[in-house]
Order: structure tokens, then sequence, then C-alpha cells
């Protein structure tokens, strides 16, 4: 039977209909994805916008607090609004007796108050203070003869890399060198001098003071400006034209010249000062000493120590010995030892550096006599070391001739 055309004519309508209902539908669709894209476009925008301005704002707030706290430290404001800012930008205070410093974070505090406990540990030999300063330091040294501790494990790889480069000083073989090399990148370039430090700090300080001693002596106004620049913290002492290159180091020279101003002063308000700026005693009986620094007085316990030693020939006493001494002479027949590496190279450099070497029949060790080689740049009288034309040139004793 054949189709009725009504019907046909109707189904191709109907599926001429739904076809371009797709069709519309598709286009309205992709029309709302166009805008509902455009939208999403401005969105994105406007919201980096917004994070950029946001940014900026924190930037603007950081550097405010900065620049507040530099008021409140560099410059010591003291008023109430500037202590209020001061909490408010730094809320955890110290609790210490006698300590205002505060920290921004909970830990920063913790850890100043450990130090503060560690100081007050210092010289105490009981076992419940040894077992409280394991607690404090708990990350103990490996290195054999090293009672070092650290309270964390960055600061004992700093430690034990300074064990490392004691140990690679004066070994010259190529591995040492490349490893010397890595732990200390930044080497000095000036000629003759082969230090190297770990920091760019360390570096720059290293050459300010090559550059230091290239200008002694030497009076022009460029020279006596760079100096200037090198040392920029003057000394604010009356009659005094000491000059340093941080403020720390500055603030140690003014304590030391009012140490200095309470020589004879029985006041308790002088002695209660000098106790704040000597506040390291040493326990060593019958010894009332005090330090300005920690190393100062552990410098002096050795030095103590090694006295009680003098005459004790004890493998232990020996052995004791050589721990406050580590550095030793490695010339033949000398029998030298340093505390610090500094003082045998400056033996080295005295007694072994040149053919005027004597044997001392006495106690078998090597002997110089020294030759006076460095001239004053005033009067020129000649001295064997460095340090005595300085001490010259600041006693001024050429100038009374």
């Amino acid at each position: 039977m054949p189709p009725d055309p009504k019907q046909f004519e109707l189904q191709r309508q109907k599926t001429e209909d739904e076809g371009l209902k797709k069709e519309l539908d598709r286009r309205r669709l992709e029309a709302y994805d166009r805008e509902e894209g455009k939208a999403r476009a401005i969105r994105l925008k406007a919201q980096s916008l917004k994070d950029g301005m946001l940014r900026i704002a924190i930037s603007l707030i950081s550097i405010r607090s900065c620049l507040s706290i530099i008021s409140l430290i560099w410059f010591k404001d003291n008023s109430e609004a500037a202590q209020r800012l001061l909490a408010h930008l730094k809320p955890h205070a110290c609790t210490h007796s006698g300590c205002s410093s505060r920290f921004v974070k909970p830990s920063e505090l913790q850890y100043h108050l450990n130090h503060h406990e560690m100081k007050s540990l210092e010289g105490v030999q009981t076992p419940e203070a040894q077992e409280r300063r394991e607690e404090l330091l708990p990350h103990a040294c490996t290195h054999s003869g090293c009672s070092h501790r650290a309270a964390c494990q960055s600061k004992l790889q700093a430690h034990l890399d300074k064990h490392e480069l004691k140990s690679l000083r004066r070994v010259q073989t190529p591995e040492a060198q490349r490893v010397l090399a890595h732990l200390k990148p930044h080497a000095c370039t000036h000629s003759g001098c082969s230090s190297r430090f770990v920091k760019p700090s360390e570096l720059q300080y290293h050459l300010n003071r090559h550059e230091l001693k290239s200008l002694e002596g030497v009076q022009t106004p460029e020279a006596q400006e760079r100096r200037e620049e090198l040392l920029p913290h003057a000394c604010t002492h009356s009659g005094c034209s000491h000059r340093t290159a941080s403020r720390s180091k500055l603030q140690e020279h003014l304590d030391s010249h009012e140490l200095k101003s309470l020589q004879g002063v029985d006041t308790p308000e002088a002695q209660k000062r000098r106790e704040e700026l000597l506040p390291h005693v040493c326990t060593w009986p019958g010894c009332s000493s005090r330090f300005a620094k920690s190393t100062e007085l552990k410098f002096h316990r050795n030095r103590h120590e090694r006295r009680s030693l003098k005459g004790v020939q004890t493998p232990e006493a020996e052995e004791r010995c050589k721990e406050l001494l580590p550095h030793a002479c490695s010339w033949p027949g000398c029998r030298s030892r340093y505390q610090f590496h500094s003082g045998l190279s400056q033996h080295v450099k005295n007694c072994h550096s040149d053919l005027n070497v004597h044997l001392n029949k006495c106690d078998g060790t090597l002997k110089v006599k020294k030759l006076a080689t460095l001239p004053c740049l005033q009067c020129g009288e000649l001295f064997t070391e460095r340090s005595s034309v300085n001490r010259h040139v600041r006693k001024n004793l050429c100038h009374w001739q």
C-alpha cells in the first residue's frame, strides 16, 4: 500500500522541526558558553586585580611594619604609642627578669628562653644541671674529643662543617681542596691570600680588612673618606676617634668606655651596672673575674685549667692539655701548642719562616732571633711585628721625640 502523502509531509516537517530545534539549542549553548567564558574571564581579571591590590597592600603594610620596627629598635623610640605598636607587631614577650625582648613567633620566644636558661646553668656541675643541658641541647657532636651540643640539627651540621674545615686546612690534596671549595665557596680575590668563606658577607668583611690595611699610614682626604665608608660607626665618646664596621662592635666599644668610667666607683648602682655589662662570672675557686661574652669566660676557664695541669705528668693530664691546646707546631723539634690556629700561624711566621733559626740547648726547642723589619712611618723605628707598630703609634711615642 503506497504511503499517505499527507502523513509523509507531516513526518518530514516534524523531522525538520526537530533538526532546527537541535541546531537552535546548539547555537544557544555556544552563545551561552561564549558569554560564560567572557564572564569567567572578567571574573578572573577582577580576582587577579584584587589579589594584586591585596599583595600591594600587604607589601605596604610589611614595609610600614619594618620601618616601625627599625624606628623602635634603631632610634630607641620609647613612647607609649611606639611600645603599643611593638607589642602588636611582636606579641610574644620574654618573661625573664630584666629582659625586654619580644618576638613574632612562639618558637622564637621559646628558643630565647632556652638561651636564658643555658646562661643560668653555666658553671653549674650538678647531675641535674647536666641533664637539663642535654634536654635543651639534644644534638651532640660526634667528633672525638668534642663535647659541643646544639639546639637544632642545622646548627650541629654547621659545627661539624667547622671540624671538617679544620681537618682540611693543611691538606693540599685535590680532593681536600674540592671539599674545601664546596664548604667555603667564596674565595678572596686579593693577591697572595687564599682565604675562603661560607657567606658572601664574611668575604666582604675580609676584603674590607684588606683595604683598610692598604690605607694604613695614608693621610690623603680620599683615604680618610674611604676609611669612614668602611668603618661608618664612629665612637661618640669625647676624645676617642675609634670607628667600627658594625653597630654591635660599636656598642661593645662604648661598653668598654663605660666600664673604664666605673673603675674605682663602689656605689651599689655602679656595681649593678658592672654586673649588667659583665654578666659572665668565673666560678673557679678564688677567682671573681667577670666577662662580657661567654667565649671570653670559656677561654679564661681554660687558662685556669691549663695552670692547674702544669707539672702533672699523668696520661689524662697530657690528653686534657692537648684538648685545651689543640693546635700543635709541626716543625721538627718544636713542642709549642696553641689554643687558636691564629696563634699557631703567628708562631710559624715569627719562628720558622726564615733561616735565622737556632736550637735552644736548654730545652731542645727551635728558637728564632726575630728581625725588626717593620718600620714606623712617622719616626722610622723598626719593629718585629705589626701589632708592635700599631701599639707604638697608638701610644704616640714617636711624637715625643
